[in-house]
């Protein structure tokens, strides 16, 4: 799909009735880094695109309340309400500052573990990886996580010292 933001932009600039020096100034006044006001010409004409955070600013001075339909975005059905991605962004819509906070901690811990990126990971083990919860005296714990040779040798250790402890 082959989406004309540049025209959409310089249309809806027109619609607002600004002038480029108008939006040039206003985006500057809203403290984005823009190089000139040739910036704002080359946006319209698709030479080059803004940043994410200065369409958005954009589409908010030329009264652009739905992105999607504006700019004609269509996702061919893949977000549906039983879409995983879109129950995900649902959720976290819903949550205050603190379950947000939570969810990010979360994740991030899930993809330090390296179990669950999309990405795979290549080791002469075939790439089994496991994750090893070490506990602490005091009941901390830590997850790492070991190729399957070092999972070999920790199950070895523990057995050899298990067998000490038990003669």
């Amino acid at each position: 799909m082959c989406i004309n933001i540049g025209k959409i932009l310089k249309e809806r600039r027109k619609i607002a009735g600004l002038s480029v020096k108008e939006v040039f100034n206003s985006i500057k006044s809203a403290g984005f880094e823009v190089a000139s006001i040739s910036s704002v010409y080359a946006w319209e004409n698709n030479n080059s695109r803004p940043s994410i955070e200065i369409f958005l600013f954009l589409c908010e001075l030329y009264g652009i309340n739905d992105i999607i339909k504006t700019f004609g975005f269509s996702f061919n059905g893949n977000i549906q309400k039983n879409n995983i991605d879109y129950i995900i962004l649902r959720n976290i819509n819903n949550l205050n500052e603190n379950g947000k906070s939570k969810v990010l901690e979360y994740s991030e811990d899930i993809m330090s573990t390296g179990l669950y990126n999309k990405e795979t990971n290549s080791s002469n083990d075939n790439g089994e990886k496991y994750i090893s919860r070490f506990v602490a005296k005091g009941g901390a714990t830590k997850d790492v996580i070991i190729d399957r040779s070092t999972k070999d040798l920790l199950v070895e250790e523990i057995m050899r010292i298990s067998k000490e402890l038990n003669n």
